[in-house]
């Protein structure tokens, strides 16, 4: 079990309807209690602690849309992303231009566009899931209430595939796990939101002062790391010279799959 990854983190971003891209994350932890306490460290030495009387937590959740100004979560995301490079993790991603959207490839014309959204959300994450599957067993996939799945409820989907239907006595993934983003034990899943939310807004290019400052430092970070290839955060133009079967070869850290119909 020490060469496998023992938990899967899934974010997304671009969900919401004038959204240009479609961005679905998956960090793939193998040491996850080294990766867990880092984070942890970082929390408390910047002092990033909860002040939500609702919420039953030491530290305050890291999220890249609440970075609005140089602050705490701003040093937070900034040494969370230095954090991925040095641990036994990668993380992978999915990419869909919503202007190249043709819901006829995923059902006919009297069903509904959420039917067909939720077919090919599923089939998407499939996609991701399985490229991976060697590195997986007895794997715990963690997922932030996400819109899409939340509303398109593809879970299900996901557990028939990967664990139902397994024939061995060790699933590829035994558990899928709604979580809440915010609690303590989840900060791997808010690494998710960094590396995610990066690809949306290096995309968008529009950000607000905070978020813009953890970007570009994330992308200061992934660019340095030592791979096959460079790692250009957002770059599309750049992603899509790379062939979907390639990209772990050259990027076996941090890849961005820009998906087409043909795929």
């Amino acid at each position: 079990m020490a060469n496998h990854v023992t938990h899967i983190y899934v974010d997304e971003a671009g969900t919401h309807d004038d959204a240009p891209w479609l961005v679905i994350g998956m960090l793939f932890v193998k040491q996850h209690g080294r990766l867990h306490s880092s984070l942890l460290k970082v929390q408390e030495e910047e002092k990033h602690f909860n002040a939500k009387a609702n919420r039953a937590a030491r530290y305050a959740e890291f999220s890249l849309k609440k970075c609005r100004g140089p602050g705490k979560r701003v040093e937070v995301g900034k040494r969370f992303a230095e954090e991925f490079v040095k641990h036994d993790c990668y993380f992978r991603s999915f990419v869909l231009d919503w202007s190249i959207w043709d819901s006829s490839k995923f059902g006919n014309p009297f069903e509904s566009q959420a039917l067909k959204k939720r077919r090919a959300y599923k089939k998407w994450c499939e996609l991701l899931l399985h490229h991976e599957r060697f590195n997986l067993c007895n794997t715990d996939l963690y997922l932030d209430e996400l819109r899409i799945v939340r509303e398109y409820d593809v879970l299900d989907d996901l557990k028939m595939r990967f664990t139902d239907n397994y024939a061995g006595t060790s699933p590829w993934i035994r558990r899928f796990i709604h979580a809440k983003s915010w609690h303590d034990e989840q900060q791997c899943l808010q690494l998710c939101d960094l590396l995610t939310g990066g690809i949306y807004r290096s995309l968008c290019t529009e950000r607000s002062t905070g978020s813009s400052i953890v970007v570009e430092h994330l992308g200061s970070v992934l660019e340095q790391f030592p791979t096959g290839k460079k790692i250009r955060l957002g770059d599309h133009k750049y992603w899509k010279q790379f062939h979907k079967k390639t990209l772990t070869k050259h990027f076996p850290k941090f890849s961005q799959w820009h998906w087409l119909p043909s795929d």
